[in-house]
């Protein structure tokens, strides 16, 4: 009795371990004023990581859904130059722009001891809805996969079929987004 006791507990305390650390990005927006460098993953949570996963982080703006998405549509365009091929469809009817760009790290910069991973596909979602009050809400969703610099996946070889690990991203990327279409408004002149 005693045993099956302490197996539950234990299984409790493993699930809420492993719930806090695939800690996905917070959906709480935080500003990030410089452009994070580098993959912006959770380490942790991208270690245990077996599926892809996506991030989700929003924001509300006082400005009407027209000048909310023209800012969205100018950060995306900005966005899309980070990386190398960048894919971008747009609907705005839908009010939705989805990005896929991969990033490779050069020769001189990578080093294997220290980094697992010679690249990553970022996919993000921008959805843009128009609220009641006048205002305008922007979701960003990230989903980031891996590009591993050695083909070992050890318990995750399902997530290696396709050639990309799972990652989950610290939600950063998706929070220099919200921070940009937030200056890029502030910016632009209030209508009269």
């Amino acid at each position: 009795m005693n045993d099956s006791r302490n197996i539950f507990l234990f299984h409790a305390l493993m699930c809420v371990g492993l719930a806090a650390a695939s800690g996905c990005a917070s959906e709480e927006f935080h500003r990030v004023e410089t452009l994070p460098e580098g993959i912006q993953i959770n380490d942790v949570a991208s270690g245990m990581a077996k599926t892809s996963h996506t991030s989700h982080v929003s924001d509300r703006y006082d400005a009407p859904y027209a000048d909310v998405w023209a800012a969205t549509l100018r950060v995306a365009n900005r966005l899309k130059h980070q990386g190398v091929k960048p894919v971008m469809l747009v609907d705005q009817a839908r009010g939705e722009i989805k990005l896929r760009e991969t990033h490779i790290i050069s020769n001189e910069e990578f080093d294997p001891d220290e980094l697992r991973l010679r690249g990553w596909v970022d996919e993000f979602q921008f959805q843009v809805t128009a609220l009641q009050d006048g205002r305008s809400k922007v979701m960003v969703a990230r989903t980031v996969q891996g590009i591993p610099a050695f083909r070992v996946c050890g318990f995750v070889i399902d997530a290696c079929d396709s050639g990309l690990e799972p990652e989950v991203s610290n939600g950063h990327m998706e929070d220099w987004i919200l921070t940009q279409i937030e200056d890029d408004l502030a910016r632009k002149p209030k209508a009269p």
